[in-house]
């Protein structure tokens, strides 16, 4: 080796960039960590679920199969063959459904998604019967979703239930319930004396609030047993819009419990916007309604009806007014009218409900069964 040979060159190192790696690290570690919490949450959402004791118990619920998946975008609790069954109250129903879901965001549990898919089968005793017979229903829907928001200081939250292509018959009937879509929306109303919120009656047990609620129904056709014979069975629009007060911080599990609570606390339904349009029937109204002693609407709206003459002659084809009086009835209608000064050929009158009948002015219409 001569003494002018050079010494092999030395590799250059490579700069680490750490402007890139850092950020990659730091994402993998949130990543494991968010993947950490999803799964811890999922295992205690289950674990709850599996757990947990609705209305003291008296609730009775199982289901084939449970699983929580959603990852990572969200909660997803998926039951398959669900079955929710309440033997302990008066109406003994029970609830079965194909598949069941109930989602929620990560960063958001107050807002619950519920979803159903397939055949729903309700079962109940009747007790506005006497033998308080067993009706089982069959219901079949295009879609069937509901939307929960818990709220702070109210034993009520935001309620959204939507149902398209509704499908429901009786087993061992003829009664038949569709409609292409039905809506409801209830929200709590301010807590305020005025809005129902105070318990009218001593001796309540609980507090009590109030619940505005919006309902609407397409196209519905309805049961013999709901449909007045001068309307036929068909309702083509009914739209509710009403506040439910003085209504009972109770989590029971009965319809019937609930509304004998809502009556012990004095409860009324303010309605401030009814628009129904059922066979012949154009109607407007608004007023109060409540339960009697044997649990049978009891109130007065007022209304105002469209073509009155159709509904006069569907009264009469009904023998709710007699042929022979079908022209004094249009008569003093039109004179009515004339006085209110609609030119429209609308009617301001009465609906009231009492003693078990509805009455359209003076004319009974239809019998008011009691509610349980």
């Amino acid at each position: 080796m001569t003494e002018n040979a050079k010494a092999p060159a030395q590799p250059r190192r490579k700069n680490i960039r750490w402007g890139v790696l850092t950020p990659t690290i730091v994402l993998g570690v949130l990543v494991a960590v968010y993947a950490v919490y999803w799964w811890t949450v999922a295992g205690e959402i289950k674990t709850r679920i599996e757990t947990a004791a609705l209305d003291n118990g008296r609730i009775e619920t199982k289901w084939k199969e449970l699983g929580v998946y959603g990852f990572p975008y969200r909660f997803t609790s998926s039951f398959t063959a669900p079955e929710v069954a309440a033997p302990r109250t008066p109406e003994q129903w029970r609830w079965q459904a194909d598949e069941f879901s109930a989602s929620f965001l990560p960063y958001d549990f107050n807002h619950v998604i519920f979803d159903v898919e397939g055949e729903q089968r309700l079962s109940f005793r009747d007790v506005t019967q006497k033998s308080a017979p067993r009706r089982d229903w069959r219901i079949k829907a295009d879609a069937a979703w509901s939307s929960y928001v818990a709220e702070k200081g109210t034993p009520f939250g935001r309620l959204a239930i939507d149902v398209k292509k509704l499908d429901a018959k009786r087993e061992n009937g003829d009664d038949t319930l569709t409609a292409d879509r039905l809506q409801l929306h209830t929200r709590p109303a301010p807590l305020t004396i005025e809005g129902g919120a105070a318990p009218l009656m001593p001796g309540t047990p609980k507090p009590a609030t109030a619940i505005d609620l919006a309902l609407q129904g397409d196209n519905m056709v309805l049961p013999a047993r709901l449909t007045p014979p001068a309307l036929g069975n068909t309702a083509k629009l009914v739209i509710l819009q009403a506040r439910l007060r003085n209504v009972p911080a109770t989590r029971a599990a009965s319809p019937v419990e609930f509304a004998r609570d809502w009556m012990a606390a004095g409860g009324t339904l303010a309605v401030s916007d009814l628009k129904v349009k059922w066979g012949p029937l154009d109607m407007d109204a608004s007023g109060e309604v409540t339960l009697d002693e044997q649990g049978r609407p009891a109130g007065r709206l007022d209304a105002q009806i469209a073509d009155y003459e159709g509904l006069v002659s569907a009264l009469v084809k009904a023998g709710r007014i007699p042929q022979k009086n079908e022209k004094m009835a249009l008569a003093g209608l039109g004179l009515i009218s004339q006085f209110q000064g609609n030119k429209s050929g609308r009617v301001r009158v009465p609906v009231v409900m009492s003693k078990g009948k509805l009455y359209l002015g003076p004319v009974p219409v239809a019998r008011l069964d009691p509610v349980y």
